[in-house]
């Protein structure tokens, strides 16, 4: 993900992603903190691991990223 700050490794926290009208909560870990070069104000590209999830919020991540999927 795309942050306007930066994050710890290994921080833990819920996060809540909205897509559309369907928000999907989880709790995720920091995998990855990179400060992404020019950009301006500062941006951090962030990746997670997502920890738990509720069995409907996992159906919904699983459709979102099929779709993500079938577009490319």
């Amino acid at each position: 993900i795309e942050a306007g700050e930066a994050f710890e490794l290994e921080d833990r926290f819920h996060m809540d992603i909205l897509v559309e009208d369907t928000v999907i909560g989880c709790q995720v870990r920091v995998a990855s903190c990179i400060e992404m070069p020019d950009s301006e104000p500062k941006a951090y590209a962030v990746g997670i691991e997502f920890l738990e999830m509720h069995g409907d919020d996992h159906d919904k991540l699983r459709e979102l990223i099929d779709s993500l999927n079938a577009e490319a």
